[in-house]
């Protein structure tokens, strides 16, 4: 609800709704696989995270052992 309405008390009622910045669905990121279900959906709050894990034979490069 996007709407204020002056109330007989002379008051504007406050309204239902609020506006937050929300995030898209994370990129794809090549050779590896979202693990985060919930990162699959559009509208994730701001400070969400997503984890992702790299296919078989892949590893991030700056990490010292390869996983």
């Amino acid at each position: 609800n996007n709407v204020l309405t002056c109330m007989e008390d002379g008051m504007w009622s406050f309204p239902e709704a609020l506006c937050e910045l929300r995030c898209p669905v994370p990129p794809p990121v090549p050779n590896a696989v979202l693990q985060t279900k919930r990162c699959n959906a559009t509208g994730l709050k701001v400070g969400s995270f997503c984890k992702y894990k790299c296919k078989p034979g892949y590893h991030v490069p700056h990490l010292d052992k390869p996983k």
